[in-house]
């Protein structure tokens, strides 16, 4: 009696064996946590900066403001050049840097005026002040960092600038007084290129930045017979343009496309 029952518990478990295992031959296979879901690409963009790479940009470059001294004559109006033109960011890394770009940029001023006065009982038109200057801006970024809304990034850049006045005499029968000389400018910027991704605007960016340059003036006064000439140089510090800037008009901005 004790033998039969031996026999079909063994029997017993043998067959809730062979069940078992045919269950498990139907069971889909099971994944471990080892194995990964999904691929990333590596060169997927992650913000608006790294978006931004391989593009072009329409840029408005920070003011070039030329100075005449006085020499004497009349004296010289303020005259400011706007530099505009195009950045372009390459997909190319420069190492330590993780992108490369270049900047150029032209400006022109030019300004003609009229006086009209009466003279011995007749109104008379003559020539007022006169003025022109041309700009040139070139430009090396370097993109340091990427950030979500934001590149860091150094720009060595060298601006030329060229001007010219002409200023009728104040007095009947004086001399007019004229002003001509260049600029160069060499130096280089830190700071961030942001972008307005988080308004909904990724293509609209702004620079901020800090910077050093060295300068060098070559100016040329000439009133009636007398001429006289001025060079000077100076290395100094710079204040770029400020993000809150785009507020009162006088901002370096950029649109990519």
């Amino acid at each position: 009696m004790r033998a039969s029952t031996a026999a079909r518990s063994i029997l017993a478990l043998a067959l809730a064996a062979l069940a078992g295992a045919a269950a498990a031959q139907n069971k889909p296979p099971v994944f471990t946590s080892l194995q990964p879901a999904q691929a990333r690409a590596p060169d997927a963009p992650v913000g608006d900066s790294e978006r931004a790479m391989g593009t072009y940009a329409l840029a408005v470059f920070n003011t070039q403001p030329f100075e005449f001294p006085a020499s004497g004559g009349a004296d010289p109006i303020p005259l400011t050049v706007y530099t505009i033109g195009l950045r372009h960011w390459t997909k190319r890394p420069l190492p330590p840097f993780r992108n490369l770009g270049w900047d150029a940029g032209v400006g022109l001023v030019f300004r003609r005026s009229s006086v009209t006065s009466p003279q011995a009982g007749e109104l008379q038109t003559d020539d007022g002040p006169a003025l022109s200057g041309f700009g040139l801006h070139l430009g090396l970024p370097l993109a340091v960092t990427h950030h979500r809304h934001a590149t860091f990034e150094v720009v060595p850049e060298f601006d030329v600038i060229y001007a010219r006045e002409k200023i009728p005499a104040l007095d009947a029968g004086g001399d007019a007084t004229e002003y001509e000389g260049w600029a160069a400018r060499l130096g280089a910027r830190a700071g961030f290129e942001i972008y307005f991704g988080f308004v909904g605007l990724p293509q609209l960016a702004i620079e901020a930045s800090l910077g050093v340059s060295l300068t060098y003036d070559s100016v040329k006064t000439k009133v009636g017979p007398i001429e006289r000439s001025n060079r000077t140089w100076g290395i100094q510090t710079l204040r770029g343009n400020e993000p809150w800037s785009i507020f009162t008009g006088s901002v370096a901005a950029m649109y990519h496309f």
